[in-house]
């Protein structure tokens, strides 16, 4: 899939969306991994913020990442914490490296893979997963949000030994 490949919510239909604010509206519209820079000290960060976490500027322009990564930390969830994931368990929550933006990690899923470890395509530490996205219409707004979710890539790169 392309990084504008579009896929099923992970997550129940009825899990709450994201406030959406001047400073994440790009990253959660986009269609694309995009990420806040400051236009100040070209910090790129994320989570978006009102301000730099590096210089205190307020003032960003958002880039557009590869939408390539590799998981830097994974969790695979067996006890819902919300009645709303029963149906979910167990699901997965990633931790991604940005290929492009090694000092940038976001939270996310892995879609349409094993949760349990396998030889071959397991959600692991090292992983290299590409960007894909869920559209899911704003009932407050009307607006498409495109909500960035990870599926894991065949690339040939070097796993972390164990």
């Amino acid at each position: 899939m392309s990084q504008d490949a579009v896929t099923p919510r992970y997550l129940p239909a009825d899990w709450p969306l994201p406030e959406i604010t001047a400073a994440n509206r790009a990253f959660f519209t986009a269609g694309r991994l995009t990420l806040q820079r400051c236009r100040s000290c070209a910090q790129v960060q994320h989570p978006p913020h009102d301000i730099c976490h590096h210089c205190q500027a307020d003032t960003f322009d958002y880039v557009a990442a590869s939408g390539l990564g590799t998981i830097d930390n994974v969790t695979i969830v067996h006890h819902a914490g919300d009645p709303r994931l029963a149906d979910r368990v167990p699901y997965n929550v990633v931790i991604v490296t940005p290929d492009d933006h090694p000092d940038v990690r976001i939270v996310g899923n892995v879609v349409g893979a094993d949760t349990v470890p396998v030889e071959i395509g397991a959600i692991e530490i090292g992983a290299p997963v590409r960007c894909v996205f869920t559209e899911v219409p704003d009932p407050d707004t009307g607006e498409t949000l495109t909500l960035p979710q990870w599926e894991l890539d065949q690339r040939d790169v070097a796993r972390p030994v164990s």
